[in-house]
């Protein structure tokens, strides 16, 4: 049976402290956890409980079109490496680079840790048809 691979979802890394324990958790009974950032703190004053960052958890942080610098936008096109990412003409451009984007880690279920990133964000695993849960 393959190893279900599970996609964190955050608002910013680094993220809670919380949230790095969570995802050592997951890590401690074996499953294939990986973290995917909206943003950096570098962007955002940090919070309390915004933790140090956790070398030991490989985050990514998710091309976000409207942070971007023009060069930015351009090098995030690199994720639209299929014909299909291209072609969909349904999506914007910046959709189409976020779909892209989570297809590349081909999960089994994207976890959001927060209300409305799942509200912006849910359309990601509905359009890749994957389930997701949320986290308050």
């Amino acid at each position: 049976m393959k190893p279900t691979k599970i996609l964190e979802v955050v608002f910013n890394w680094p993220a809670e402290t919380f949230i790095q324990r969570h995802v050592h958790a997951l890590h401690e009974v074996n499953l294939n956890v990986q973290v995917v950032a909206r943003h950096t703190t570098e962007n955002y004053t940090a919070g309390a409980s915004i933790g140090t960052e956790d070398l030991a958890i490989a985050a990514r942080v998710m091309p976000n079109f409207d942070h971007l610098s023009l060069f930015g936008k351009f090098t995030s096109l690199r994720y639209l490496t299929a014909i299909k990412d291209w072609m969909d003409c349904n999506n914007s451009l910046r959709d189409r680079v976020a779909l892209a984007f989570f297809r590349g880690f081909a999960p089994d279920l994207i976890h959001f840790h927060n209300a409305s990133l799942a509200a912006q964000m849910s359309w990601i695993p509905r359009k890749l048809g994957l389930p997701y849960k949320i986290s308050l």
